[in-house]
């Protein structure tokens, strides 16, 4: 998302999508429109209670919250999906547990052993990726070293 070089009257900078085919196939995959899907990002509603009435009007987003919004969407719509693949796959391997009279389960090995969670999200996931990352650069760069010394 880029900033109008003017802010709109009524305040707020106009802030519009880079590339609005981007945002096109982004509103399909999500099953909205593509102006609906638009405001969602660079718009908030504010609803003001007084005396007991409400009011409710929106307000404007500069690009760094509409681009905030937008990854907080990316996160939340990668989330469900991984939620729905580990649902998927428990899915599976409970029916193939029921037919083999075992229980299944997949463990992921670290460095500090299983893991065992009730629930394990796609943050977990990420997380436990990019710890494996980090120990795999410096166990290489521990065996470089050993081996330089030996050579």
């Amino acid at each position: 998302f880029s900033e109008a070089s003017s802010p709109v009257r009524g305040g707020g900078p106009q802030v519009e999508p880079v590339d609005p085919a981007r945002l096109q196939v982004a509103a399909e995959l999500l099953g909205l429109e593509p102006a609906a899907l638009l405001a969602a990002l660079t718009t908030r509603t504010v609803t003001a209670l007084a005396r007991g009435e409400s009011e409710s009007f929106s307000v404007r987003l500069d690009g760094a919250k509409t681009r905030h919004a937008r990854d907080n969407l990316a996160k939340a719509v990668y989330s469900a999906l991984f939620d729905w693949a580990v649902g998927f796959v428990n899915c599976k391997l409970g029916a193939l547990a029921a037919a083999a009279e075992r229980d299944c389960f997949i463990g992921i090995l670290d460095i500090f052993g299983f893991e065992s969670f009730d629930t394990n999200g796609f943050e977990q996931l990420l997380i436990n990726y990019a710890n494996e990352k980090l120990q795999a650069h410096f166990t290489a760069a521990a065996i470089t070293l050993l081996q330089a010394e030996y050579l």
